[in-house]
């Protein structure tokens, strides 16, 4: 906190080891993403369109909440959606 410019914690940290943790650790979408990519192997597709209603029905209702947001963040989505699948055709 002194580098900060802030006075230091008047609390005690106890000696030996420390552990951090999240209380509520959340899943993003990406590593869902992958593996529903993953699982479908050939049958991947970089289309969106077309890929939608596999991924959605795959992912579990955090990811599939933070996917809808990012699809309707902005108008690149597809173009995001298209690298990330890594998919011919």
């Amino acid at each position: 906190m002194h580098i900060a410019g802030r006075p230091p914690h008047p609390q005690h940290v106890s000696d030996g080891a420390l552990r951090f943790k999240c209380r509520s650790p959340r899943q993003g979408a990406l590593r869902p993403l992958v593996a529903c990519l993953s699982d479908m192997g050939a049958q991947r597709s970089a289309d969106w369109g077309h890929m939608r209603p596999h991924v959605l029905s795959y992912l579990g209702p955090e990811s599939h909440a933070v996917l809808l947001a990012a699809e309707q963040s902005g108008p690149h989505f597809e173009e995001f959606f298209e690298g990330f699948a890594r998919a011919r055709g």
